[in-house]
């Protein structure tokens, strides 16, 4: 209680069995008790836990001394009604335990495995119970995972908020070793590789913390105990232990799939904040530096009505993300931004995914550095030059692959929250395949993949015959990079770190921008 302090929103993720809906039943019995008029109630996930809950609250005022213990007006199964206090003063307070609200307003809500409350009566929760809860009442949530759905997004925004108002959701996660009843007697003589893994991931999220032989018995002993029921199907022993005890907090969410990344290693990798977003969305990381070597990966989608495009940046030299785009747009417009994007970036060496034809043939018209093979044509035996990256069977593997082995080596730095977010929810679904869990995204972690990829062939920039350095007409400026129309009017070429004054400040050097 003391460490989520006065914040009236808070969500917490927990190990199994951690006593959280004990403690919030006995704290708003407590309000009930003292407060006049108060009104608590506590959300259960499933029916069959709704008397097993109000039988904490039960015993409580059973045992309290009868010198404080208020008259009860109503008393039912899953609800008290209080009418006096001890002392005879007018009390008509109550705590009563449901699968929703009954109706009218309630001070206090505290929401049991909500990880578990899915579909309709999710939405009830959200659009009803809560709503019953005035600005100056309290939300409290508490669950053990249940994959990467809709509580996921929920916790992981709220954790990611460093600077959360009053009536922001704050996220607290406790792991199983936090539990200092977590734990058997004996010693270990030798620690099996499962042991050695155990203890290497507690110890690189936790700074240093080492587990005890003591809690490695403990937990030998419930990954072979634990059991599964109707909510947990499909998941084997070895993820329900992850799942229910987790020992780290992305851990907890891998459900019944598995992670594609190191999430120990994902834990401590922190994102960094833009140094500037430009009115159409590109974020820019690091500011391009004269020398620099860059390379654009790109992974396009059919337009508004489809998936994202997302078109990312990166230094090959110090294989370090610099800017990133994602969004909702034509495949003209995308072809504009990474146009825009490359010439910020020194002219940087694009792979954009060929799936989108009309994409890359504008694209190719209007940027001319940008990745191609040479293929035979199969009807007319003619060499032709293929445009962008083709992603399929054959390059799906060795694309993912080499991405996972530069972040093995530790050599990637990885800038963008929205790239990791995606690493956390890039999974190995059942059939082999490595994709984005369900209902998640990927496509900024493919522009990434490419874009590690273009490493091995970015080339310095030079002109193509009939091409040449782009020059920046008003017409050209769809990102909004400062208030338009900017105009070059001395027809000189920029690009890179003259480019880059444009955007950042409206002005360049040795020539006329209006």
């Amino acid at each position: 209680m003391a460490e989520r302090g006065n914040s009236l929103r808070t969500r917490i993720l927990k190990y199994r069995q951690g006593g959280f809906t004990t403690l919030y039943c006995i704290d708003y019995l407590d309000d009930a008790l003292w407060n006049p008029g108060f009104s608590a109630a506590i959300i259960a996930h499933k029916k069959e836990t709704l008397l097993q809950i109000f039988y904490i609250i039960k015993r409580a005022y059973e045992n309290l001394p009868a010198v404080i213990k208020p008259t009860v007006r109503q008393d039912t199964n899953t609800s008290y009604k209080f009418e006096k206090s001890y002392d005879g003063q007018p009390l008509d307070s109550e705590i009563y335990v449901a699968m929703k609200l009954r109706g009218g307003t309630v001070q206090a809500l505290h929401v049991t495995e909500r990880a578990h409350i899915e579909g309709a009566a999710s939405q009830e929760l959200e659009a009803g119970s809560k709503q019953a809860v005035p600005l100056t009442g309290r939300v409290s949530e508490e669950t053990t995972a249940n994959g990467m759905g809709q509580y996921f997004d929920a916790f992981m925004d709220a954790r990611d908020n460093k600077n959360p108002g009053k009536l922001d959701y704050k996220a607290f996660f406790y792991a199983w070793h936090e539990h200092t009843e977590y734990t058997l007697p004996g010693t270990i003589d030798k620690y099996t590789p499962a042991d050695l893994e155990l203890k290497k991931i507690v110890s690189e999220v936790y700074n240093g913390k080492e587990l005890t032989d003591g809690q490695i018995l403990w937990y030998r002993w419930k990954s072979k105990d634990i059991t599964t029921d109707e909510d947990y199907q499909g998941l084997t022993p070895e993820q329900l232990m992850k799942q229910e005890n987790p020992s780290t907090l992305l851990e907890a969410f891998q459900s019944g799939m598995g992670n594609v990344f190191d999430l120990s290693k994902l834990e401590k990798m922190k994102p960094i904040e833009p140094i500037l977003v430009t009115k159409n969305g590109i974020k820019i990381y690091k500011k391009p530096v004269k020398g620099g070597e860059y390379v654009l990966g790109g992974d396009p989608s059919g337009g508004y009505a489809s998936d994202k495009s997302a078109l990312s940046i990166w230094e090959r030299k110090s294989k370090e993300q610099v800017a990133q785009w994602v969004g909702l747009a034509s495949a003209d417009d995308v072809a504009e931004i990474a146009k825009i994007m490359c010439t910020i970036y020194n002219m940087a060496f694009a792979g954009i995914e060929n799936n989108i034809q009309s994409l890359i043939l504008f694209f190719s018209k209007i940027y001319d550095h940008y990745y191609s093979i040479i293929v035979e044509d199969e009807r007319t035996k003619r060499r032709i030059k293929k445009i962008g990256f083709n992603t399929n069977s054959k390059t799906r593997d060795p694309l993912i692959d080499g991405f996972i082995k530069e972040l093995d080596d530790d050599a990637l730095i990885i800038n963008s929250a929205y790239t990791l977010k995606e690493m956390k929810t890039f999974v190995k679904k059942e059939n082999g395949k490595r994709e984005h869990a369900d209902g998640k995204n990927d496509d900024a972690l493919f522009a990434d993949f490419i874009a590690v990829k273009m490493f091995n062939h970015w080339r310095p920039y030079g002109r193509a015959a009939g091409g040449g350095a782009i020059k920046i007409k008003t017409s050209e400026n769809p990102m909004g990079l400062k208030p338009s129309p900017i105009k070059v009017t001395d027809g000189n070429e920029m690009q890179g770190p003259d480019f880059w004054e444009i955007v950042k400040h409206g002005t360049r050097k040795n020539g006329t921008i209006e």
